[in-house]
C-alpha cells in the first residue's frame, strides 16, 4: 500500500531541505525539488531541480508574466517543459514534489509518496 507524506510549514522553516535529505539516500526517487535563488538582497527566485539533475527557474523577481505569486513572477513554460521528465514513475518509485503549497499565504507544502 502507498504511503503519502504532506509536510507543511512556515516559509524558511526547512521542508526543502528536509526533503532533500530524505531523497539522498533513495534511488528509486522521481521527482523535483525547488532551490531558492539568492540576490545581493535577499531571495530572487526559485529553481527547479528533478531527480535526473534538470534544472530551469520557475519564478523570480524579473521575469515579466502574467502569472505571479507573491512578489515573483512564475514561468509556466519552464515548469511544463521540466513535468514530463517526472512524470514517468511505477510503484517502485517514491514520487516527491517540492514547493505544491500556496506561497502568499501562510504555509507551503511538500508531498513524498511511498
Amino acid at each position: 500500500m502507498r504511503k503519502n507524506i504532506i509536510i507543511t510549514g512556515e516559509p524558511k522553516s526547512g521542508k526543502s531541505t528536509l526533503l532533500k535529505k530524505l531523497i539522498a539516500d533513495i534511488p528509486s526517487g522521481v521527482g523535483f525539488v525547488t532551490n531558492e535563488m539568492l540576490g545581493e538582497n535577499g531571495r530572487v527566485g526559485f529553481e527547479i531541480e528533478t531527480y535526473a539533475k534538470q534544472k530551469t527557474i520557475l519564478a523570480h523577481v524579473d521575469f515579466e508574466t502574467p502569472n505571479k505569486v507573491s512578489k515573483y513572477f512564475v514561468n509556466v513554460n519552464n515548469l511544463e517543459t521540466i513535468l514530463p521528465s517526472v512524470s514517468h514513475f511505477d510503484n517502485s518509485n517514491v514520487l516527491y514534489l517540492d514547493e505544491i503549497g500556496q506561497r502568499n499565504g501562510v504555509r507551503s507544502h511538500f508531498l513524498l509518496i511511498f
